[in-house]
């Protein structure tokens, strides 16, 4: 009983304080913010008309985005729950390892033609998780390995006549069938540690908590640079974001790795099914209902990031998708029942990829200056740098000195993403329908020129003004720090597209070499 009390309790750590350093930094780094506005807007500054009309709106989208993330961040920096708190959650922690709290817990794993290898480890994983509790593999593909594979394992299988409400739908089906009075759910290729139940749901003593949310950790982050890529953008927002959604009383379900409390999904009637995002749907309706919700900084379990160019950029539209569904859609500054922290923390993953729209009008610049000479700004180049470089090197340096690094390919991905964003917005706002695509699904890549044409047309416009550029080659700094910028958007793009003819190389010869091997067994099961 001793071992298991301190194995879950090192699951239990308060929420980490920002370093001072960090907490210096952002302070500065909004200081800094606020005079490259002042200067910005500044009327008298402005050049040609279009252009810098065009600059004030980017700026206010990358300047707010800016403000609201430090803001959230440092709001973070609370040093954990109270004394008394953390004796409560450890109270119900002794009585749930001494079984004299005795909750009942079903334990989702929705699934939708994953590999069934990766299934497989889930399932296992989830299965022997330490506190009684019953696993569900909720299939929406019907498909019979993975009905074998329940069977094998001693785990329930669940499947429906159809798909509707997708993930939701599948998610309350399974409900309807439940009555334990926790549910928690893991993507199917999201393996939980054996404490995980041990360290959250402790969480639930406190009977307005509607659920309590784990970070998303990838375990295959080494397995490519794209996987390291999206596993280092993922920690800025658990690492450093969530705690101070925490602290608004704003966190939002992220769809795996949470315990859900069945009280609170029956008061807002179920899952949210009308839309993919169906987390952040379902989280907004039991904040407006009045549940409270809790972060856990505690890496419970790990998943698979994509590892592929066309993987991650469909993960990035549908992540970006959602986001603009809320602000679009659900219209969160209108919401009854929120707080205005709250209303602003459901806008805020919106305000993060319309900086697409922002970043795409900056790469834009040097090329128009170089071939067009558009400036919309009548100062020198380096009066704009001076202003500006202060403040975007103050809010990478507080990334730095918090997460210990700063991984460069992770800015050529959020470049290359750009596109997909956008196009994630005209999507949300005409309403376009569009199907669920798996990540790190079987299956052949499609060719790189059919899903990557606009940055392929970048790579074409940058070149093309750098040799426009050189022919009139002037020694001005606004003309040299042009043909700078539009190399490194070049070769940043150049980087990923290789990469994503790569992925397509490898894939085609996965394929050959599958149809010359016999065909595989089935996951096996200890």
């Amino acid at each position: 009983m001793r071992d298991l009390q301190r194995e879950a309790a090192r699951g239990t750590s308060e929420l980490p304080r920002l370093q001072r350093t960090t907490v210096i930094a952002y302070l500065v780094a909004i200081a800094a913010g606020g005079l490259y506005a002042l200067f910005v807007f500044n009327p008298h500054n402005g050049g040609q008309t279009v252009p810098y009309i065009l600059l004030v709106l980017a700026e206010i989208i990358l300047l707010g985005n800016q403000v609201v993330m430090i803001l959230t961040i440092l709001a973070g920096d609370r040093g954990g729950d109270s004394g008394e708190d953390r004796r409560v959650v450890q109270d119900a922690r002794r009585q749930l390892l001494a079984k004299t709290w005795t909750p009942t817990i079903d334990v989702f794993i929705p699934t939708y033609g994953e590999p069934i290898e990766a299934v497989a480890l889930t399932a296992r994983a989830a299965r022997d998780m330490r506190v009684g509790h019953r696993t569900v593999i909720c299939d929406d593909a019907d498909d019979p390995a993975i009905r074998r594979l329940a069977d094998r394992m001693g785990v329930d299988y669940l499947t429906r006549s159809d798909n509707a409400g997708a993930k939701a739908g599948n998610l309350n089906n399974a409900l309807r069938l439940s009555e334990a009075e926790f549910v928690v759910i893991f993507d199917a290729d999201h393996v939980p540690g054996p404490n995980f139940l041990e360290v959250a749901l402790p969480h639930f003593v406190d009977q307005r908590v509607a659920f309590v949310q784990t970070p998303q950790s990838y375990s295959n982050r080494n397995a490519s640079p794209v996987a390291e890529a999206s596993h280092e953008s993922q920690r800025v927002f658990y690492d450093l974001i969530c705690p101070g959604k925490d602290a608004y009383n704003s966190v939002f379900s992220v769809g795996t790795n949470l315990i859900y409390r069945r009280a609170a999904i029956d008061d807002v009637n179920g899952l949210f099914e009308d839309t993919n995002s169906e987390d952040i749907w379902t989280s907004i309706r039991l904040h407006q209902r009045g549940w409270s919700t809790v972060y856990l900084p505690v890496v419970l379990a790990e998943g698979l990031a994509p590892e592929t160019v066309h993987d991650y950029l469909n993960q990035q539209f549908r992540w970006a998708r959602g986001a603009f569904e809320i602000l679009l859609q659900g219209r969160p500054w209108r919401l009854r029942g929120l707080t205005r922290d709250q209303r602003i923390q459901y806008m805020q993953p919106a305000l993060h990829y319309l900086q697409s729209f922002a970043v795409l009008f900056f790469m834009l610049l040097p090329p128009m200056f170089l071939v067009f000479y558009i400036q919309p700004l009548r100062v020198d180049g380096i009066g704009w740098l001076l202003r500006y470089a202060p403040f975007w090197l103050l809010t990478q340096l507080a990334i730095y000195y918090q997460l210990g690094r700063l991984h460069a390919y992770s800015y050529a991905m959020a470049i290359v993403a750009v596109p997909v964003h956008i196009r994630a917005f005209f999507s949300a706002l005409f309403r376009r329908k569009y199907g669920w695509v798996v990540t790190n699904r079987d299956g052949r890549l499609p060719s790189v020129i059919s899903y990557m044409p606009i940055q392929i047309a970048l790579i074409a416009a940058f070149l093309t003004a750098f040799a426009v550029g050189l022919i009139p080659l002037s020694s001005s700094f606004p003309t040299v720090i042009s043909l700078v910028l539009c190399l490194v958007y070049a070769f940043a793009l150049i980087v990923v597209v290789r990469r994503a003819i790569g992925d397509g190389r490898r894939d085609r010869a996965a394929s050959r070499s599958s149809r010359s091997e016999p065909a595989p067994v089935e996951a096996s099961v200890p």
